[in-house]
This record gives structure tokens, sequence and C-alpha cells, in this order.
């Protein structure tokens, strides 16, 4: 017993003197190894804080939203199409309130994206001016495509475009109604109206919301087939549409576009 208690103690001497050994012959670390290894890790703690940065929470504008973008947000088919009919019948979200109407939500399934966008600042409509022409002024009724291709930014397209309008209008009542031209951006359509005024609106054949025939509805360009349907549909399920700002809502058009195409419609 007391043998190998002796033999116990000179094992564990024996590993103190060798870790002792082991210790004095580990290379000291020079000053520059430190200062260098103090620049590394700033470094490190640098990259740590960028990263940490460039993963801030992400928010869309919902009027330039991609199917992809509202595929992540957890929007469905029929949302994002909805969003997209409003937008490219001219339509622009200003709030989350209009946003939430438009995907037909309710506050406790659309509170969770409330946070994930961001809307522009609400601006008053920019109407086209009104300017004093000389009594040979061209109206805007009268140009033909080539003299509509003088203003700067209208090109063989645009001006076919704009003829091809006039023509499914019957004529232009005002210059505000441009920018229900497919493709012309505002300001250029601010352009047009300048150098061509409207000097001879002509007569508006009114069509009555609650009392036209699908085919009556359908000879007002503002309206696709599509629109039609959705009008008589409405019509029917609510015995009639009793104002323009409710034909809005249900088409999903913003305030300017009923004001340009109100001219034609009664109730």
């Amino acid at each position: 017993m007391r043998s190998g208690i002796f033999y116990f103690l000179i094992i564990l001497l024996l590993f103190e003197v060798v870790r002792y050994r082991m210790k004095i012959a580990q290379p000291l670390i020079s000053n520059d190894i430190i200062s260098k290894h103090d620049e590394m890790q700033q470094w490190v703690d640098s990259c740590r804080l960028a990263i940490k940065r460039s993963f801030k929470t992400w928010t869309y504008n919902p009027n330039y939203l991609s199917e992809s973008a509202a595929y992540r947000l957890g929007l469905t088919a029929a949302e994002f199409q909805r969003l997209t009919a409003f937008k490219n019948n001219g339509g622009v979200i200003y709030d989350f309130k209009t946003l939430q109407r438009l995907m037909g939500r309710s506050d406790s399934t659309s509170l969770p994206l409330q946070d994930k966008f961001r809307f522009p600042p609400k601006k008053g409509p920019k109407l086209l001016q009104k300017k004093q022409y000389t009594k040979h002024q061209v109206g805007l009724n009268q140009a033909t495509a080539n003299q509509l291709q003088g203003i700067r930014g209208i090109g063989p397209v645009l001006s076919a475009r704009i003829v091809k309008f006039r023509d499914a209008l019957g004529g232009f009542q005002n210059g505000n109604q441009l920018l229900d031209v497919y493709g012309l951006d505002p300001v250029i359509a601010r352009r047009v109206s300048s150098v061509f005024p409207i000097l001879n609106a002509p007569e508006v054949n009114v069509v009555n919301l609650n009392t036209a025939s699908a085919a009556e509805l359908s000879n007002l360009v503002y309206f696709s087939e599509k629109e039609v349907e959705i009008i008589l549909a409405y019509r029917f399920s609510n015995g009639g549409i009793r104002s323009l700002k409710a034909l809005g809502e249900v088409l999903g058009w913003n305030l300017d576009k009923i004001d340009r195409i109100a001219v034609y419609l009664a109730l």
C-alpha cells in the first residue's frame, strides 16, 4: 500500500516536471504578432458590423411590387392580381388602408404586413395648365400624327397611339385625357397639351351606368371587356351603382381617372 502511494507521487512529480519544461520551451509571442492579431480582430469586428447593417428590415413600395416580392410577403395570386389591375388603371397606393382594401384582408390578417411596406407622399393631381393660344393654333383634336411628332418625346408609336385613342373617344374633351394614352409619360402629356389645346371639344354621348347594355358600355374606350362584366355583376347584385366613387372602388380606379371619365357617364 505504501509502495503504491510512493510510486503515484513519483509519477505525479514527473508529470509536473515535464509540464514545466514544455511551458518553458514554448516560444514567446512578440509584440508585433500581438499587434497584428489586434488589427485582424478589428477587421473581423468591422465586417460583422457591416453584415449586421446589411440585414436591416426591407420594405416594399406596393406600387412597384413584383410577383416574386409578393410571393415572399405571403400575398395570394388573387391579391397580387388586384394590386396589378389597380396599378395598370392608373391607381396609386398612398397608405396601408388602401392596400388593405385592395387585398381584401381583415385587420387581423393584414396587421403582420403593416411594417413591410412604404408609401409615397400623397400629392394633389397635377392638372395640365391652360394657356392662351393664337387663332392659327392647331387643336389637339385636329393635330396629325406628324404634327404630334414635333413634340420632344413623341415618336411614331406614341403619336399613333394618341390619334387612335382620340378616334376611339370621338375627340378629346380636355388635355388631361392624354394621361390615359398607354405609355405616354405625364410630363410629355403636359408638353403635348401645352402645344395643342382643346379648341373645339366634341359633343358627348352620355352612358347611363345603371341602364346601359353591355354593348353600350363596351363602346366607351375606358371600359375593358372584363370591367364591363364587373359593372354588370355589381349592378345586378346591388340594385345599381349609386355614385361614381363606388364605380371607382369596384374597378380599382383612382379619383383622378374617375374625374376624367365622369363627363361620359350618368347615374
